[in-house]
């Protein structure tokens, strides 16, 4: 029994080394990145983000989840969370959504692994676009914390979409660009009246019920023109209380495929890079990944 209580305890401790190196170098590797925006062609000045920013929703939608941020913390909701499996907000009509999903915020391991996941999103971006500025919409924002990564690859022309109002309400990557942001329903139909050069959204479709996909995947096809890409995952992890629709790869492009969507000529390398520079949450084992644009009519 001891001998097994060391291996564990050294086990621990040798992950929790792993993290910490992990964290120094993708902070080391930010840091970089903001010494060095010129080498991505942006300048230091704002891109002007105001034809971005004043668009808004022309459909009807009834909002996020209906809780209040002043009583639902980020600590009493971490807090509240005994099994990770059954993590459900218990409210009806959003049982697919868990309330902590969007407070990476709180932990600087899992936010600065969202560096990896920007700096793929600008290659792949700077390939197809062929510059190095471009327009992303983000389905599934959360509190912001792509967002605050993806602004040194040249996405200040960006729109974060959730339905979680904790999350936008308690992040320090939302504080300051609030504009930027919008609190709606994503489980219906969205229409900004704008056409983005990237939509994306990453661990967001297993948590959509299948009578309410159409929705979801018209708001994707309603932003991407014909030079757009849309990048994004779908979570083949069964057994969570949160992931209502887990299907395969095969069921994703036949619905993808009825708006009008298909993989991307470049899908392999674009799919591959998106799955080699993942986020802490998700990894291609356990992930359908997506790279697609829309079907020359």
């Amino acid at each position: 029994m001891m001998i097994n209580e060391l291996r564990q305890s050294w086990h621990l401790r040798r992950l929790a080394a792993q993290k910490r190196m992990q964290l120094y170098g993708w902070k080391l590797q930010y840091s970089l990145a903001r010494m060095r925006l010129s080498e991505f062609g942006l300048s230091r000045q704002n891109d002007n983000p105001d034809s971005v920013t004043m668009v808004q929703n022309c459909l009807p939608n009834t909002g996020g989840l209906p809780v209040d941020p002043m009583l639902d913390t980020p600590q009493s909701i971490l807090s509240s969370v005994i099994n990770p499996a059954c993590r459900s907000a218990n409210v009806a009509g959003f049982e697919g959504l868990a309330l902590d999903d969007g407070l990476v915020f709180t932990d600087e391991y899992k936010h600065f692994s969202y560096f990896r996941l920007a700096k793929a999103i600008g290659w792949i971006a700077r390939d197809q676009l062929r510059r190095s500025r471009g327009s992303l919409l983000e389905l599934g924002c959360g509190g912001g914390d792509l967002f605050r990564f993806l602004r040194l690859f040249g996405f200040n022309q960006y729109i974060g979409v959730d339905g979680n109002p904790v999350a936008l309400r308690y992040s320090p990557h939302v504080q300051g660009y609030e504009r930027h942001f919008r609190l709606l329903n994503l489980q219906q139909e969205i229409d900004f009246r704008m056409l983005f050069d990237v939509v994306c959204s990453f661990e967001v479709l297993e948590h959509i019920p299948e009578a309410q996909l159409d929705h979801f995947i018209k708001t994707i096809r309603n932003h991407l023109g014909s030079h757009s890409l849309f990048l994004g995952t779908a979570s083949l992890q069964s057994g969570l209380d949160v992931h209502v629709t887990v299907r395969p790869r095969s069921f994703w492009l036949e619905q993808f495929r009825r708006f009008g969507l298909a993989p991307h000529p470049k899908h392999r390398v674009y799919e591959q890079l998106l799955a080699t520079h993942h986020p802490f949450n998700w990894d291609a084992s356990n992930t359908n990944v997506f790279a697609l644009s829309v079907v020359n009519e």
